[in-house]
């Protein structure tokens, strides 16, 4: 999980969640493809190797 200046223990990540319902959304509806992209931005986000970043609703990755 990308590290912030918060250490605050109580607080849910609302990406890794959101990134998860988005994959399984997307599994649902037969778009396999799309779903495995969520989950690879999950890990790369996870291991803290991007930053993901909300537009419109959609996920875009950055690098920290």
């Amino acid at each position: 999980m990308a590290e912030n200046s918060n250490d605050i223990d109580n607080v849910e990540d609302f990406i890794e969640h959101k990134l998860i319902r988005m994959a399984e959304g997307y599994a649902q509806q037969g778009r396999e493809d799309i779903a495995d992209a969520m989950y690879e931005a999950l890990d790369s986000y996870l291991a803290g190797y991007v930053d993901i970043v909300f537009h419109a609703g959609m996920p875009y990755m950055q690098r920290p």
